[in-house]
């Protein structure tokens, strides 16, 4: 769309290894998450160096994996909390604004 601007749509892998301390007993888990993004920005490449900068991008999780957990008991809100971390790390979408990086060629 331009000498510099670039839309980019991908894969996104994560590994999760979560730990909350603030309940008495340790609450853990591990998982893992692939999901699709779409991101609008742009990137300059000087030499051998590049600079760019992503505007906007949205990630949407397409597959989610919890490979193990550790639950300090089953009342109801421990399981809520326990969910609440796994839906905020590996299940839901997001919305990340002004990234900005640099890379070297060699």
């Amino acid at each position: 769309m331009g000498n510099s601007f670039y839309m980019k749509m991908g894969a996104i892998g994560r590994s999760i290894d979560y730990s909350n301390y603030e309940v008495p007993q340790d609450e853990k888990f591990k998982g893992t998450s692939i999901a699709g993004s779409f991101g609008l920005g742009n990137q300059w490449q000087i030499k051998n160096f590049t600079l760019g900068a992503d505007w906007i991008s949205f990630s949407q999780p397409i597959s989610t994996n919890i490979t193990s957990e550790q639950i300090y008991d089953n009342t109801t809100y421990a399981r809520q909390s326990m969910d609440d971390a796994q839906n905020t790390y590996l299940k839901s979408s997001y919305f990340q604004f002004v990234r900005f990086y640099v890379g070297a060629s060699f």
